[in-house]
């Protein structure tokens, strides 16, 4: 399955159905969770999609005592879709499900050992994803477990909850970067016009939710990290990081050279860049590569968050007065009151077409 890619709403609409869902899956954990969990203390980092959580996940996983594995989107995807009733089954059955989803997939785990590792917990699913997670790390030679998965940013309340020593970290990027880099890859149908605009407002509804976190959240267990600080400051960035999740920094993370399976193969057409050195070019790249009137319509819709977030060149300047009007006008089908039937709209025009329907929401 390739990465799926809300927009607008859609991402509230995702993180109101991720809290219940989550919330039910950490909740059949019953009384003892807190006590069982209290020795694991694993890294989980998110972010919105094309924000460089990839980027962070290999620089951590370069550790000496580190493991990220590929993204399990454990509890966006394999939960709602395998366990969609969050009721655990038997040690076996939860652990078949999980190695036969195809991205958990990825790890490559075997049967046997997680199985083992699994039978120490009660069977409940943040017991089965410490069970997989705590298997690859071992099978690395490594100690401390990770997990990267961009749109577990939607779950962070229940991942801490469900695990009390757990560290979230979330990455931040100018919201011009990733909509551009988000036009390029494939999964994200870029070529459809309408994507634009939708790109344009999940990060910002992305951001809302970061920006949440930061005022709701006990700082020593979630922390942000901005792109650039990390391309542009990578020692300072990598020292203050390494030093919130209790490891100490090591040259070798910075090393291209050094190993890291973060990157299944089949992701490496868009995710291959994560695993080459630090490049400052990616850093502002709209600055160089888009055009006026591209920067002044992602400015017009997403230029009180990014000021928000601290980004700078946020203006309209030299924009003429009939495309501000132009702009304007095109954001209206993406406003909170108006997406519902401009949805329905979309629907109605697939049907006529004969296409699915259900995709003109994506």
């Amino acid at each position: 399955m390739l990465p799926c890619c809300p927009g607008g709403d859609a991402v509230e609409q995702s993180k109101q159905r991720a809290t219940a869902s989550s919330r039910r899956s950490v909740a059949v954990a019953g009384e003892s969770r807190m006590t069982e969990q209290a020795g694991f203390a694993p890294i989980f980092v998110v972010g919105a999609p094309r924000s460089g959580t990839t980027m962070l996940a290999v620089l951590l996983d370069r550790h000496s005592r580190i493991a990220l594995p590929p993204e399990t989107v454990f509890f966006c995807e394999f939960l709602p879709e395998v366990w969609p009733a969050s009721v655990p089954g038997t040690h076996e059955e939860m652990v078949d499900s999980a190695l036969a989803h195809e991205r958990i997939a990825d790890l490559k785990l075997d049967r046997a050992a997680v199985l083992n590792r699994f039978r120490n917990y009660e069977s409940t699913f943040p017991n089965l994803l410490r069970a997989l997670l705590e298997t690859y790390t071992a099978g690395k030679h490594k100690i401390r477990p990770g997990e990267k998965s961009p749109d577990h940013v939607l779950h962070v309340p229940s991942i801490l909850e469900a695990y009390p020593a757990a560290k979230v970290i979330c990455t931040i990027r100018d919201g011009r970067d990733v909509v551009r880099s988000l036009l390029k890859v494939s999964w994200a149908k870029g070529g459809n016009p309408r994507r634009f605009g939708l790109f344009c407002n999940q990060w910002c509804d992305y951001a809302r939710v970061i920006l949440d976190y930061q005022r709701t959240l006990p700082s020593a267990r979630f922390t942000t990290v901005k792109y650039e600080d990390i391309i542009l400051h990578p020692e300072q960035e990598l020292a203050r990081l390494c030093e919130f999740v209790g490891e100490s920094y090591e040259p070798t993370q910075l090393e291209p050279n050094s190993d890291s399976a973060v990157v299944p193969a089949w992701e490496q057409g868009w995710k291959g860049k994560a695993l080459s050195g630090l490049d400052p070019k990616r850093v502002g790249a709209w600055r160089r590569d888009a055009e006026p009137e591209q920067v002044w319509a992602m400015n017009s819709r997403m230029g009180s968050m990014l000021k928000r977030l601290g980004y700078g060149d946020v203006g309209m300047a030299g924009c003429p007065r009939p495309t501000r009007v132009r702009l304007a006008l095109a954001q209206i089908p993406y406003t909170r009151p108006m997406r519902p039937i401009a949805l329905l709209g979309l629907r109605v025009l697939r049907v006529l077409r004969g296409s699915d329907p259900r995709r003109a929401e994506q």
